[in-house]
């Protein structure tokens, strides 16, 4: 027989979450304070946005020839100019570039001053060869992750967005060069294979000359964590990674491992997320008539997604079992070194997964229909998620005796003073997609996504304190 529930089940889910408190992650910290530095003196120093931007008059490809959904972005120093890409279905890569405006301290997003597009959208995916195994892999689309611009050039990390497309098999070519920042039509583009699949792709960094010789002679680092769609092949904590961009000859690099935490030695507070422990505390509060229903709901089987009929007849779990996290993940999308520091500072954006909350972004409105499918979860509420930074001793990592032991000293909400949830789209905008930090400026510019169907982009710049180490 029917249940009739009297509240629709988006409203009780959004009325009966508890705020995420990062408190999970700052419970774990044991990392060693760095003397030399104050995290804490980091200050807001004002804002621009990309508007709405596209050059495309067919519509079948507005979507990726525009600000829409853009993954990753840096910025030119030299050039004064911010750098956004992405790629899209069927490969279809695109980059632009914008200029920098006079920033802005303004509280309405509305008011503050636009970035013009330059060069764009210039598409780069049909400019570089790739080196497949299977065909399998030759359908694998490659998210963009970090962006990198040095001595002219661009360097750009790749990574399989889902690694179950591809088997086992790490990602090859997860790097391209670009030869020309200020030219992408006629510039040459590179892949490089660093030999470390996916580890190395989603956020690249500076070493200063302080500390390089303790890093091998690496003049750059890079590293991912924790933010790939499928989780398998990523770190479960922020790795590093050294590397000489300026070595990198024909399509072959190197990488070398300073820090790495594979499945199974997390750093502190992270867990595994995914599907497993969402499923298992559901199960326990739906009927037996529903159990397979919401099983195909939860992996996506085809043809038979859980309607949102379905779920309105679900029984509601108690709001203290709904409130319980099943799994905690913070992604980084960005590192830097500060200078006359000791520290490896990350930013990046924090969740903790709900099992109430539905799988792959699926957010029920209250009209009836189905949210947009995305491939992470999504909040419910504005209490949901955060960007944070966090910071590892450099020393910390140095003298470690395994490569996972590294501990983080310091974990803190950041970069959120535009942070808004929208609940016409259940989305929350102002969601960290990458930083970039100009050590000749002693500035770091985040790059956030403000809705991603708007195309609207938010750059927001941050003076960041000079440190007292001198390498002795």
């Amino acid at each position: 027989m029917a249940i009739t529930r009297t509240v629709d089940y988006a409203d009780w889910q959004r009325d009966n979450v508890e705020e995420f408190s990062i408190s999970k992650f700052q419970n774990g910290i044991d990392g060693t304070d760095d003397s030399t530095w104050d995290i804490t003196g980091i200050t807001f120093k004002g804002a621009f946005k990309i508007p709405n931007t596209s050059t495309s008059t067919d519509t079948d490809s507005d979507s990726w020839y525009s600000t829409a959904y853009m993954q990753r972005g840096c910025i030119d120093p030299v050039n004064n100019m911010v750098i956004l890409a992405k790629q899209t279905a069927n490969r279809n890569a695109v980059i632009a570039r914008f200029s920098i405006p006079t920033l802005s301290t303004d509280s309405d997003i509305s008011n503050l001053p636009d970035a013009t597009l330059v060069d764009g959208f210039t598409r780069f995916d049909d400019k570089i060869s790739y080196s497949y195994t299977t065909e399998e892999d030759s359908l694998q689309s490659q998210d963009v992750g970090f962006m990198l611009v040095e001595s002219g050039k661009l360097y750009m990390g790749r990574y399989r967005a889902y690694d179950s497309q591809a088997g086992s098999t790490p990602s090859k070519d997860n790097l391209v060069v670009c030869s020309d920042v200020t030219d992408f039509e006629n510039a040459t583009w590179q892949t490089v294979d660093m030999g470390e699949g996916d580890k190395t792709t989603a956020y690249a960094f500076t070493i200063p000359t302080e500390h390089q010789s303790d890093f091998d002679g690496n003049t750059h680092g890079c590293g991912s964590c924790c933010h790939a769609s499928i989780q398998g092949r990523w770190p479960y904590g922020p790795a590093f990674y050294g590397w000489n961009p300026s070595s990198i000859t024909g399509d072959t690099g190197s990488a070398d491992e300073y820090m790495n935490f594979p499945n199974g030695s997390p750093i502190s507070g992270v867990d595994d997320w995914y599907v497993d422990g969402v499923l298992s505390h559901y199960l326990s509060w739906v009927t037996s008539s529903n159990i397979t229903s919401m099983e195909d709901y939860l992996n996506q089987v085809e043809g038979n997604k859980m309607t949102y009929e379905q779920m309105q007849m679900l029984p509601r779990p108690d709001p203290s079992v709904f409130n319980t996290h099943t799994g905690y993940v913070m992604g980084a999308l960005g590192a830097f070194i500060p200078n006359n520091s000791k520290s490896l500072v990350f930013v990046g954006r924090a969740y903790g997964c709900e099992f109430g909350r539905t799988y792959h972004g699926h957010m029920l409105e209250e009209d009836g229909s189905s949210g947009t499918d995305s491939s992470s979860p999504e909040p419910i509420s504005n209490k949901d998620w955060h960007n944070c930074i966090w910071a590892v001793n450099l020393d910390d990592i140095k003298n470690a005796t395994n490569l996972y032991d590294p501990n983080y000293y310091h974990f803190d909400s950041f970069a959120e003073e535009y942070k808004e949830f929208d609940e016409s789209d259940w989305v929350m905008k102002g969601r960290v997609l990458s930083s970039t930090f100009v050590p000749s400026t002693n500035e770091l510019y985040v790059i956030l996504s403000y809705g991603q169907d708007s195309g609207v982009n938010l750059v927001q710049v941050y003076d960041v304190p000079v440190g007292t180490y001198t390498g002795v």
